[in-house]
């Protein structure tokens, strides 16, 4: 029996609405004080509890199940007694096989959350002798490239707006005629 149990023993033992210190009880036994406050205000269960695929009370009642089911059992035909034995079998193999699919997932999902993410540099305006390699920009030369390009498109406006007047003035100088 581990500490913390023995610990939560001495407190039961006590008579009921006696004080006590889980403090003292903790420093008495060398466990943890939060640790053994927890478990023994039910908020806590032991590690090997929480690690059982059938809660012990869930344990007994399968132990008296099958207890029951074999004194059955024992009047019918061996056929019965075999087949069950096999479908018994059979769907504890395969919950076998799932856990174990189950435990690789998780271990390939840690892995792979684990991989490093890789990033890329922007290529915001490739300069006119490109050779390759990374460009790494500035915040000021961000800046500088997106008021860049902003004029770029105003002149391109400008000169659109331009056009359209010229074509305006050839139609009506055309509809004088």
């Amino acid at each position: 029996m581990d500490p913390i149990q023995k610990a939560i023993e001495d407190i039961e033992s006590r008579e009921a609405g006696a004080s006590f210190s889980y403090r003292e009880v903790a420093k008495a036994w060398g466990v943890n004080r939060t640790t053994l406050a927890r478990r023994h205000q039910g908020r806590n269960q032991p590690h090997t509890l929480a690690h059982l695929i059938l809660h012990p009370h869930q344990e007994t009642e399968l132990l008296q199940y099958i207890t029951t089911l074999t004194e059955q059992l024992k009047d019918q035909s061996s056929k019965d007694v075999k087949k069950l034995r096999r479908s018994l079998h059979h769907i504890s193999a395969q919950n076998s096989i799932l856990r174990g699919e189950i435990r690789g997932l998780k271990e390939a999902l840690l892995v792979k959350k684990g991989h490093q993410k890789k990033s890329y540099t922007l290529q915001l305006n490739n300069p006119k002798e490109y050779h390759g390699g990374a460009v790494f920009w500035s915040p000021r030369k961000a800046r500088l490239y997106r008021l860049q390009q902003a004029n770029e498109r105003r002149v391109k406006r400008e000169r659109l707006k331009e056009v359209r007047e010229k074509e305006r003035a050839a139609k009506a100088a055309k509809k004088e005629r």
